[in-house]
């Protein structure tokens, strides 16, 4: 067992983050933690050209690099292909049947293949949202390029904001599309190629095919990377990162299995168990029991700082 931290055995540090358990397994991580916020305005501005859509993200981030406090504190943006809006139904927790049919419109009158929104948030401590907050937000909106009209706001607590992807999951399950194959891709895209890529395979490739599952496009600061860390980033002061999240849809993903044999005719799942399961359901339960103890403390804590690297040390066991 060796011990880490970004200065004791530093390289071995900034190795394991982001290495992809290539230099070690993780068993234990000790983590800095501070206040966490009561509330959140929780925000998401739709777009029709992706021009405005990525000039608003990049403005967003300098903020943050600048340490404004009048932007966002979570910032990501996502590409609504049209298959994924006809079924928002089934998997959006934040969209209602009315905003998911504004932007339906918004497609069909762009004649786009896509359109595209900002996830934003803002954090306060407040109890009720203050007219401070408010009118800090409404300031903010003023200096982005969103299509008018849609901009969707929820005030909700900090647990719901965090648990937003596991009512997304729930979602899905009930739907039946949630035990379907899930093969992804995520990239780093440099921002001089990042409306070429958009036009590549947003407009280009994926325009006829309607794929399944959520597709993230948001920038970064490369100054905000450690270049001590294993991942390697494009040359560019700021750069892309793009998230194919896909998912087959549930009927058609399993009669392609069934057909490939992964399904047996009678429709049993065959799923893969990890090999050593008693090590397995051990992590899982201890995993398990730490969520429920954030839990019960109603999320008054959280990580800080924006990164992990610098936060806190790491436990790891040589392979």
């Amino acid at each position: 067992m060796i011990s880490c931290s970004p200065d004791k055995n530093s390289d071995l540090f900034f190795a394991a983050l982001g290495g992809l358990g290539r230099f070690g397994v993780i068993t234990r991580a000790r983590i800095a933690f501070e206040p966490a916020p009561k509330r959140v305005l929780w925000v998401r501005l739709a777009y029709a050209d992706v021009q405005s859509f990525t000039g608003d993200q990049e403005l967003l981030i300098s903020k943050r690099s600048a340490g404004d406090s009048g932007g966002f504190d979570y910032i990501e943006g996502q590409v609504q292909l049209n298959r994924i809006l006809t079924e928002g139904r089934r998997s959006s927790s934040f969209f209602s049947a009315l905003e998911l049919d504004q932007l339906a419109k918004l497609v069909h009158g762009t004649g786009s293949a896509a359109i595209y929104y900002i996830e934003g948030a803002m954090y306060y401590h407040e109890d009720t949202a203050s007219s401070s907050s408010s009118v800090k937000l409404g300031t903010l909106l003023e200096e982005l390029s969103f299509v008018p009209g849609l901009a969707f706001v929820r005030d909700v607590s900090y647990v719901d904001f965090l648990d937003r992807v596991g009512r997304d999951e729930q979602k899905l399950r009930s739907a039946g599309v949630w035990d379907v194959p899930h093969p992804w891709l995520n990239l780093f895209v440099p921002r001089s190629r990042i409306v070429d890529f958009d036009a590549g395979v947003f407009k280009g490739i994926l325009k006829d095919t309607k794929p399944v599952g959520l597709v993230l496009m948001y920038p970064m600061n490369k100054d905000r990377w450690d270049d001590r860390m294993t991942t390697s980033t494009p040359d560019e002061d700021v750069f892309y990162a793009v998230g194919l999240l896909r998912r087959r849809s549930g009927a058609a993903g399993e009669g392609e299995r069934r057909r490939s044999g992964v399904l047996p005719p009678g429709g049993h799942r065959v799923q893969a168990v990890p090999a050593e399961p008693r090590v397995a359901g051990r992590l899982v339960a201890a995993f398990r029991r730490e969520m429920e103890q954030v839990r019960r403390a109603e999320a008054q804590v959280r990580p800080a700082g924006d990164s992990f690297a610098g936060a806190g040390d790491l436990r790891l066991r040589r392979r």
